[in-house]
Protein backbone atom coordinates (compact mmCIF):
# COMPACT_ATOMS: atom_id res chain seq x y z
CA UNK A 1 0.00 0.00 0.00
CA UNK A 2 2.87 2.46 0.50
CA UNK A 3 2.60 3.90 -2.78
CA UNK A 4 -0.64 4.82 -2.71
CA UNK A 5 0.07 6.52 1.30
CA UNK A 6 2.42 8.50 -1.00
CA UNK A 7 -0.10 9.45 -3.65
CA UNK A 8 -3.24 10.06 -0.69
CA UNK A 9 -0.34 12.12 1.40
CA UNK A 10 0.44 14.87 -0.80
CA UNK A 11 -2.45 15.11 -3.99
CA UNK A 12 -5.27 16.57 -1.63
CA UNK A 13 -2.33 19.56 -0.97
CA UNK A 14 -1.91 20.01 -4.33
CA UNK A 15 -5.83 20.56 -5.04
CA UNK A 16 -5.54 23.03 -2.26
CA UNK A 17 -2.14 24.91 -4.15
CA UNK A 18 -4.16 24.61 -7.70
CA UNK A 19 -7.16 26.11 -6.51
CA UNK A 20 -5.45 29.10 -5.50
CA UNK A 21 -4.99 30.04 -9.13
CA UNK A 22 -8.46 31.25 -9.15
CA UNK A 23 -9.10 34.98 -8.30
CA UNK A 24 -6.65 36.67 -6.45
CA UNK A 25 -4.77 33.33 -6.83
CA UNK A 26 -1.15 34.76 -6.61
CA UNK A 27 -1.64 36.70 -3.51
CA UNK A 28 -3.43 34.06 -1.31
CA UNK A 29 -0.73 31.59 -2.59
CA UNK A 30 1.89 33.85 -1.00
CA UNK A 31 -0.58 33.84 2.60
CA UNK A 32 -0.74 30.00 2.74
CA UNK A 33 2.22 28.79 0.68
CA UNK A 34 4.84 29.29 3.22
CA UNK A 35 3.39 28.55 6.09
CA UNK A 36 1.38 25.44 4.64
CA UNK A 37 5.39 23.87 3.60
CA UNK A 38 6.46 24.10 7.04
CA UNK A 39 3.13 22.31 8.51
CA UNK A 40 1.85 25.78 9.96
CA UNK A 41 -1.76 24.83 8.72
CA UNK A 42 -3.50 26.67 11.40
CA UNK A 43 -1.80 29.88 10.97
CA UNK A 44 -2.52 29.61 6.98
CA UNK A 45 -6.24 29.34 8.21
CA UNK A 46 -5.96 32.01 10.63
CA UNK A 47 -4.47 34.45 7.80
CA UNK A 48 -7.16 33.37 5.39
CA UNK A 49 -9.86 34.07 8.14
CA UNK A 50 -8.53 37.27 8.95
CA UNK A 51 -8.06 38.61 5.18
CA UNK A 52 -11.33 36.60 3.87
CA UNK A 53 -12.40 39.61 1.80
CA UNK A 54 -9.58 40.99 0.38
CA UNK A 55 -8.39 37.16 -0.59
CA UNK A 56 -11.36 35.52 -1.67
CA UNK A 57 -14.13 38.51 -2.49
CA UNK A 58 -17.91 37.48 -2.88
CA UNK A 59 -17.87 35.16 -5.78
CA UNK A 60 -15.65 32.92 -4.01
CA UNK A 61 -17.33 31.74 -0.88
CA UNK A 62 -16.69 27.90 -2.40
CA UNK A 63 -13.33 28.23 -2.37
CA UNK A 64 -12.83 30.29 0.64
CA UNK A 65 -14.34 27.47 2.30
CA UNK A 66 -12.77 24.43 0.61
CA UNK A 67 -9.45 25.81 1.29
CA UNK A 68 -9.91 26.05 5.29
CA UNK A 69 -11.33 22.77 4.97
CA UNK A 70 -8.39 21.49 3.78
CA UNK A 71 -5.63 23.54 5.79
CA UNK A 72 -8.11 22.39 9.26
CA UNK A 73 -7.53 19.02 7.48
CA UNK A 74 -3.89 19.22 7.55
CA UNK A 75 -3.99 20.90 11.19
CA UNK A 76 -5.62 17.13 12.53
CA UNK A 77 -8.90 19.62 13.11
CA UNK A 78 -10.81 17.24 11.40
CA UNK A 79 -14.35 18.38 12.93
CA UNK A 80 -13.70 21.83 11.78
CA UNK A 81 -12.78 20.38 8.52
CA UNK A 82 -15.91 18.32 8.46
CA UNK A 83 -17.91 21.69 8.72
CA UNK A 84 -15.90 24.02 6.39
CA UNK A 85 -16.22 21.28 3.29
CA UNK A 86 -19.53 20.62 3.70
CA UNK A 87 -20.59 24.43 3.61
CA UNK A 88 -18.16 23.79 0.39
CA UNK A 89 -20.17 21.16 -1.15
CA UNK A 90 -23.73 22.52 -0.19
CA UNK A 91 -22.35 25.73 -2.06
CA UNK A 92 -21.53 23.54 -4.94
CA UNK A 93 -24.72 22.02 -5.22
CA UNK A 94 -26.57 25.09 -5.00
CA UNK A 95 -24.42 26.71 -7.96
CA UNK A 96 -25.45 23.69 -10.63
CA UNK A 97 -28.78 24.56 -9.76
CA UNK A 98 -28.36 28.05 -10.63
CA UNK A 99 -25.52 27.37 -13.33
CA UNK A 100 -27.87 28.47 -16.12
CA UNK A 101 -28.96 31.95 -14.79
CA UNK A 102 -25.14 33.03 -13.41
CA UNK A 103 -23.68 32.42 -16.91
CA UNK A 104 -26.90 34.89 -18.56
CA UNK A 105 -25.78 37.51 -15.85
CA UNK A 106 -22.06 37.07 -16.89
CA UNK A 107 -22.74 37.47 -20.64
CA UNK A 108 -24.25 40.84 -19.56
CA UNK A 109 -21.73 42.14 -17.44
CA UNK A 110 -18.42 40.12 -17.02
CA UNK A 111 -16.60 36.88 -16.10
CA UNK A 112 -16.28 38.37 -12.20
CA UNK A 113 -20.42 38.28 -12.15
CA UNK A 114 -19.82 33.63 -12.18
CA UNK A 115 -18.82 32.75 -8.69
CA UNK A 116 -16.35 30.21 -8.42
CA UNK A 117 -17.54 26.81 -9.04
CA UNK A 118 -14.75 24.50 -9.00
CA UNK A 119 -13.19 22.06 -10.90
CA UNK A 120 -14.38 18.31 -11.08
CA UNK A 121 -11.44 17.14 -9.62
CA UNK A 122 -11.24 19.85 -7.26
CA UNK A 123 -14.90 18.43 -6.45
CA UNK A 124 -13.96 14.56 -6.32
CA UNK A 125 -11.23 15.00 -4.08
CA UNK A 126 -12.85 17.46 -1.38
CA UNK A 127 -15.34 14.40 -0.97
CA UNK A 128 -12.23 12.26 -0.83
CA UNK A 129 -10.19 14.41 1.61
CA UNK A 130 -14.15 14.59 3.56
CA UNK A 131 -13.73 10.69 3.64
CA UNK A 132 -10.49 10.91 5.43
CA UNK A 133 -12.00 13.14 8.37
CA UNK A 134 -14.50 10.46 8.96
CA UNK A 135 -12.11 8.06 8.86
CA UNK A 136 -9.76 9.79 12.12
CA UNK A 137 -13.10 10.47 13.48
CA UNK A 138 -13.65 6.53 13.54
CA UNK A 139 -16.43 6.77 11.39
CA UNK A 140 -16.34 4.31 8.57
CA UNK A 141 -19.58 4.50 6.93
CA UNK A 142 -19.19 8.84 7.09
CA UNK A 143 -16.29 8.00 5.15
CA UNK A 144 -18.47 5.63 2.84
CA UNK A 145 -20.91 8.09 2.35
CA UNK A 146 -18.67 10.57 0.77
CA UNK A 147 -17.12 8.34 -1.05
CA UNK A 148 -20.74 7.41 -2.74
CA UNK A 149 -20.77 11.08 -3.19
CA UNK A 150 -17.73 11.28 -5.43
CA UNK A 151 -18.86 8.35 -7.73
CA UNK A 152 -22.30 10.83 -7.98
CA UNK A 153 -20.31 13.77 -9.03
CA UNK A 154 -17.63 11.85 -11.61
CA UNK A 155 -20.65 10.09 -12.81
CA UNK A 156 -22.65 14.03 -13.19
CA UNK A 157 -19.09 15.45 -14.35
CA UNK A 158 -19.29 12.77 -17.29
CA UNK A 159 -22.99 13.05 -18.37
CA UNK A 160 -23.27 16.61 -18.89
CA UNK A 161 -19.78 16.56 -20.72
CA UNK A 162 -21.87 14.16 -22.94
CA UNK A 163 -18.66 11.98 -23.36
CA UNK A 164 -16.74 13.80 -25.39
CA UNK A 165 -12.55 14.28 -24.78
CA UNK A 166 -14.04 17.01 -22.18
CA UNK A 167 -15.70 14.17 -19.56
CA UNK A 168 -14.14 13.78 -16.96
CA UNK A 169 -13.00 9.86 -16.94
CA UNK A 170 -11.67 8.55 -13.55
CA UNK A 171 -9.96 9.64 -10.48
CA UNK A 172 -7.04 7.25 -9.08
CA UNK A 173 -6.98 8.68 -5.56
CA UNK A 174 -10.52 8.45 -5.50
CA UNK A 175 -10.58 4.65 -6.83
CA UNK A 176 -7.78 4.41 -4.34
CA UNK A 177 -9.64 5.36 -1.22
CA UNK A 178 -12.39 3.76 -2.35
CA UNK A 179 -10.64 0.66 -2.45
CA UNK A 180 -9.06 1.04 1.05
CA UNK A 181 -12.65 2.46 2.87
CA UNK A 182 -14.43 -0.56 1.41
CA UNK A 183 -11.82 -3.38 2.58
CA UNK A 184 -12.18 -1.92 6.09
CA UNK A 185 -15.92 -2.24 5.87
CA UNK A 186 -15.58 -6.04 4.79
CA UNK A 187 -17.62 -5.35 1.75
CA UNK A 188 -14.63 -7.13 -0.51
CA UNK A 189 -16.69 -7.04 -3.93
CA UNK A 190 -16.64 -3.28 -3.99
CA UNK A 191 -13.27 -2.99 -2.88
CA UNK A 192 -11.73 -5.13 -5.35
CA UNK A 193 -13.68 -3.25 -7.98
CA UNK A 194 -12.31 0.06 -7.18
CA UNK A 195 -9.01 -1.46 -6.93
CA UNK A 196 -9.62 -2.30 -10.24
CA UNK A 197 -10.42 0.79 -11.71
CA UNK A 198 -7.56 2.66 -9.90
CA UNK A 199 -4.80 0.22 -11.89
CA UNK A 200 -6.83 0.46 -15.27
CA UNK A 201 -6.60 4.48 -14.71
CA UNK A 202 -3.08 3.99 -13.81
CA UNK A 203 -2.28 1.17 -16.63
CA UNK A 204 -4.43 3.32 -19.70
CA UNK A 205 -2.39 6.41 -18.57
CA UNK A 206 0.75 4.71 -19.00
CA UNK A 207 2.10 5.86 -15.64
CA UNK A 208 1.83 4.19 -11.51
CA UNK A 209 1.86 5.66 -8.35
CA UNK A 210 4.65 7.03 -6.84
CA UNK A 211 7.13 5.12 -4.67
CA UNK A 212 6.31 6.27 -1.48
Amino acid sequence: MRPWVALLAWAPLCALFLSGCANRGLVRYEKIAARAASGEFLEAASALRAEKSGLYGSQSDLLYNLDLGILYHYAGRHDSSIVFLERAARIHDDLFTRSVSNEAAALLTNDNARPYRGRPYEMVWMRVIQSFNYLALDNKDGARVELRQAQLLMDEFRRTAGGGPAAYRDDPLFRGTAAMVYAALGETDDAAIAAFHAVKHYRDAGRRPPEG
